[in-house]
């Protein structure tokens, strides 16, 4: 339960706990059907049964102190704080008129003597005022949490939109990159053509050119080997 829930059942608790049920000494609400007058009194041990004017009666019959609730005659009991208007809970019996106030509304020292003051509602009191500023703060804690949760939920979409518009501006330089490149192809084409017919038609004139001079050359060997000048070369 978190504190915000606990703030607001507390209430309800305090009422519930300031509204006194008659039942023995010492005895928890939840195990009150155990004790009636009427009838005999059995061991919540189950270990015996009793007359119900020997519940209380500061001698210890149930081996597991249950016939006591509101007396120290049992090593083993244990006495139940009402604290109407507080928080209940139990002190062991051998604290039952001990002389110290252990239950803020006192019913531990019903016969010592002592003096003891009921404080059980100024502590439900305070405990209440406590719990509610708990409450306060894990409301303010909530909100903090929720706030840098949106905070960072935008920061996380505004993020999204900055890549979304980077991708879409590198998308489009691609394409104008691409788009230029097809414009200097074009461009460049119609020069490109000219430089192939050109060497084209230097390589064939080159190959021209070695061919006359293969026959000038072969024209010169043939005038050296013809020594008789008749245009007939004998080998």
């Amino acid at each position: 339960m978190s504190c915000l829930q606990l703030a607001l059942f507390l209430p309800l608790c305090f009422w519930a706990a300031a509204v006194e049920i008659q039942r023995p000494r010492g005895v928890p609400l939840y195990n009150r059907h155990f004790y009636e007058e009427a009838k005999p009194f059995t061991c919540l041990d189950g270990s015996r049964t009793i007359a119900f004017d020997r519940v209380n009666d500061d001698y210890c019959d149930c081996k597991d102190g249950s016939d006591e609730p509101g007396t120290s005659a049992c090593p083993n009991g244990n006495f139940h704080c009402s604290n109407a208007g507080y928080r209940e809970h139990f002190i062991p019996s051998s604290r039952v008129n001990d002389g110290i106030c252990d239950c803020c509304d006192t019913t531990d020292e019903y016969n010592s003597g002592a003096v003891c003051e009921n404080t059980c509602r100024e502590m439900g009191r305070r405990e209440k005022e406590s719990l509610q500023k708990m409450a306060e703060v894990t409301r303010e804690g909530f909100l903090l949490k929720q706030q840098l949760i949106d905070e960072a939920k935008k920061g996380q979409e505004e993020k999204q939109r900055k890549l979304g518009e980077l991708q879409d501006s590198r998308a489009g330089r691609e394409e104008q990159v691409e788009s230029l490149r097809s414009v200097k192809e074009a461009a460049e084409l119609p020069e490109k053509e000219a430089k192939e017919q050109h060497l084209k038609a230097w390589e064939e004139q080159k190959a021209a050119l070695d061919r006359e001079k293969d026959k000038a050359r072969m024209v010169e060997v043939f005038l050296e080997l013809d020594d008789d000048a008749d245009g007939v070369w004998v080998s």
